[in-house]
């Protein structure tokens, strides 16, 4: 739920209402865009490893990342700090993400290279970390 969603669920005439109550009670940021990345990160991290991922490693692989992701998402205060490792695979995925739109308006008739999305994940620590713990 955003910030403006909750303080009307809750009563409070304004976002900033909330953000001063909020402030009383140590909460130094809403966790909704913090637990929204999570989310993203997982369902596209699914989406290619499906796709593109060893089929052999690829639930072992997405767990592993689930169990990392499931800290952020239970922040009740969403101060936790990303991971640098979870912070490098979200913006492989979000290179990817744009790789396969561009290719997409560029030519729709040719699909991404399975290579070129095999590699980008790879070359991220997180799931390499995963992948190589895993043979």
């Amino acid at each position: 739920m955003t910030q403006v969603d909750a303080a009307r669920h809750l009563g409070f005439g304004s976002s900033t209402v909330l953000k001063k109550v909020m402030r009383r009670l140590g909460i130094k940021q809403w966790p909704y865009r913090k637990r929204t990345s999570a989310k993203k990160i997982t369902h596209s991290l699914e989406e290619y490893m499906r796709k593109y991922g060893d089929p052999a490693k690829v639930e072992a692989v997405l767990e592993r990342v689930r169990m990392e992701l499931a800290v952020y998402e239970a922040s009740p205060t969403g101060s936790i700090p990303l991971r640098p490792e979870l912070a490098a695979l979200r913006q492989r995925l979000y290179k990817l993400d744009n790789k396969v739109k561009h290719d997409f308006k560029r030519d729709a008739a040719a699909p991404l290279q399975a290579r070129g999305a095999a590699s980008l994940l790879r070359s991220c620590p997180c799931v390499s970390t995963v992948c190589a713990g895993l043979r």
